[in-house]
This record gives structure tokens, sequence and C-alpha cells, in this order.
């Protein structure tokens, strides 16, 4: 909880170290891949600015929608529309017995795809095993592909 009031008064060095990785990365198209909190931080910056070479947003775990829907998030406001520059391509990740985990198609419908995993965990391992779970790999490389 004191990391995301940390990040609601102080989050734009955050997003500034987020914006400054996505600059040093190589190639011309960078997908950016967050998982859990790190989501809010990734999608304010891609909300609040145009960054032209964020091709694909890749977000798992996230409590995106429900801070969406209550306006708690820095960049947008549930009656605001995503930009135009907001990358068109967002797949979603999550576990449906991850209660930190939520459907982003249900509340963004035009640019997020969701995705189910079973994460073979109970809540709390659940949100932690993502990344060791290969059907999660195996999602994000049919996305990629």
């Amino acid at each position: 909880m004191g990391d995301i009031l940390r990040y609601q008064a102080r989050g734009q060095a955050l997003r500034q170290l987020i914006k400054q990785t996505i600059d040093d990365a190589p190639g011309d198209a960078v997908t950016v891949l967050a998982h859990g909190f790190g989501c809010v931080p990734s999608f304010d910056l891609l909300v609040q600015e145009r960054v032209n070479r964020v091709d694909q947003f890749i977000t798992v775990a996230t409590q995106l929608p429900l801070l969406f829907e209550s306006g708690a998030l820095v960049s947008l406001q549930p009656q605001e529309a995503l930009p135009d520059h907001f990358p068109q391509r967002w797949l979603n990740v999550y576990a449906a017995n991850d209660v930190l985990a939520y459907s982003v198609a249900q509340v963004f419908p035009d640019v997020a795809t969701d995705q189910e995993v079973d994460n073979g965990q109970r809540f709390p391992q659940t949100h932690s095993a993502y990344l060791t779970n290969p059907a999660f790999w195996r999602a994000v490389d049919t996305w990629v592909g």
C-alpha cells in the first residue's frame, strides 16, 4: 500500500525511469511488459506521453481496471478515452485465482485482449508465478509472433 501512495504522490521519477529504459532499448520497436503494480506507471507514461517506439503493451496481473474505474489513476479518469498515441496492441494476462489481476479487455475493448492462464498456485503465490509459468510465455510468444 505504501508503494501505491508514494507513486501517486511522486510518480514522475518512476515514469521517467521507464521512459529512459525504453529509449535505451535496442531496435526500432519496443514492447513494454509490466507486472502487477508496475503496470500502473507504465500505463500512465503511455497515456501522458507519445512514446513512438512502443508498439505493444503487455500487462500481467494488473490492477489497472480497478484503479481506472475508481478514478485513482494519475493519467486517465473514467470518463476519458485512451489517447490516439496509446499502443493499439495490448495483451493482458491474468489468472482467475489471482485476486490482484483483472480483465482489461472489458474496460478498454478497442485495444486490449485478455488471456487467462492457470499458474497452478493459490493466492498469494499465483500473483508471482506468471514469469515461471510456460503457459504465460506461450501466450506472450503467440501474441508477439
